[in-house]
């Protein structure tokens, strides 16, 4: 098991990237506030972990950046009131509601996780946007949207279950021709190789199939297969580990005036061990985090 020193991790304020903040020796998260055993629900996304993502990253979103970052990724897309956007992978719903409230557009926000598309329909009713917001499940492996249904489409690790053969002609079919496509993803610079500690504790927590994470190359040429123009391959990894140091430097300071109880200790020791080796693999150069930005040209 990958060692935790949050403290010594989290710790850099001098706007340093993660090259500069290197994996620490052990120490632990403060010690918990009651003497109760650990129980972790079963399932990928039970709610005493959607408690830590919400304190990380706000309220309904699941990765780094929160509010601000959906909003620069949604930008490009020219969402407005006359058109509809597809977001794929709508997490706990904070990416929807956050563009409807800067865009006025709707969304149509698909979730593959139950537990994530249940919280998300309640975020959605919770601040009155259901006629704005249609959320419905879908299904990685068999994605089937309505073709040329939506004008742009915003995809967030949408490869995380399924090959980029099967996810990214689908996302490409459901746009209009002149239409955009954001897709942000992980990608492998190298095989990641079953066996290796680093990497078969990282798919145990993060519940990935090494074997369907894409290079760079082959999303391109799945793209430009599919009629896709792709403008843009940007790597935003460093970006994204910084908004994650971010997170966990404010769920630390938060730690300092209340301590958790071991329920809430040992979720977040797993979640830090998750970023912790997310952060690992980036640093190495075999996972990158990319955006695409490519138009539907037929």
């Amino acid at each position: 098991m990958l060692s935790l020193n949050l403290g010594r991790f989290l710790g850099r304020t001098d706007g340093g990237s993660i090259a500069d903040s290197p994996l620490p020796p052990p120490e632990m998260l403060p010690a918990p506030s009651e003497p109760e055993r650990p129980e972790v629900p079963s399932g990928p996304w039970p709610p005493d972990r959607l408690a830590v993502t919400d304190r990380l990253w706000g309220p309904g979103f699941t990765l780094p950046g929160g509010e601000a970052e959906i909003l620069r990724l949604t930008r490009p897309l020219g969402a407005s009131g006359d058109n509809r956007l597809l977001l794929v992978g709508a997490g706990g719903g904070g990416c929807a509601t956050a563009i409807v409230r800067d865009t006025h557009t709707r969304v149509t926000a698909l979730e593959a996780e139950p537990q994530l598309l249940a919280v998300a329909r309640a975020r959605a009713e919770a601040e009155n946007m259901v006629r704005k917001i249609a959320l419905a499940s879908w299904d990685p492996n068999h994605p089937a949207f309505p073709k040329g249904s939506h004008r742009n489409c915003l995809a967030l690790e949408p490869m995380r279950l399924a090959v980029c053969t099967v996810v990214l002609p689908a996302l490409a079919a459901a746009i209009e021709t002149g239409g955009s496509l954001v897709v942000v993803d992980l990608i492998g610079t190298e095989p990641l190789l079953v066996g290796d500690p680093l990497v078969d504790r990282w798919v145990r927590l993060d519940l990935r199939d090494p074997g369907v994470i894409p290079t760079a190359g082959a999303v391109a040429a799945v793209m430009e297969a599919c009629g896709m123009d792709l403008r843009i391959a940007e790597d935003i990894s460093h970006r994204h580990m910084d908004q994650a140091l971010r997170g966990w430097r404010a769920l630390l300071a938060g730690l300092a005036h209340q301590k958790p109880s071991v329920r809430e200790a040992a979720r977040m020791v797993s979640e830090a061990e998750l970023w912790l080796l997310r952060q690992r693999l980036i640093e190495t150069g075999r996972l990158r985090l990319m955006r695409w930005h490519a138009i539907r040209r037929r």
